[in-house]
């Protein structure tokens, strides 16, 4: 994946809210975040929240997902903390009721292939099946 396009859609909304372009240090993503990017190293999910939630968009608007960068303010979002936090279950909510039970196949299958994810990815799967069960 591109991330790229973290940078010029950040440096947009600097340029259409006259945000110092000091945003990176300022939001906690890093003052190595732009020089990381460029060298190819995909940006932790933490900082890529750090830098949405100080800029007011959404993670999908710099991911370049949507091109609406308040899309965030029109649905459910997972935050980090829920992901880092889910102890291995999948999903928002009551989705897992008991965690002692064991999983039938399809759920250890997509158990599998879920952890195979990078963590950037794990958070917008588990957003899309957020906004597909509404």
């Amino acid at each position: 994946m591109d991330f790229s396009c973290i940078i010029s859609r950040a440096n947009s909304i600097c340029e259409t809210k006259g945000i110092d372009k000091r945003i990176y240090t300022k939001s906690g993503a890093g003052k190595d975040f732009v020089s990381n990017i460029k060298k190819g190293s995909a940006p932790s999910i933490e900082k890529v929240y750090a830098l949405a939630d100080y800029l007011d968009c959404s993670v999908d608007y710099l991911l370049g997902r949507t091109d609406n960068p308040q899309s965030h303010k029109n649905s459910s979002s997972v935050s980090v903390g829920s992901v880092q936090g889910n102890s291995g279950a999948i999903g928002v909510g009551n989705t897992v009721t008991n965690p002692a039970a064991p999983l039938d196949e399809h759920q250890k299958l997509l158990l599998e292939l879920y952890n195979k994810l990078p963590p950037i990815e794990q958070v917008e799967l588990i957003s899309d099946l957020h906004n597909r069960t509404k």
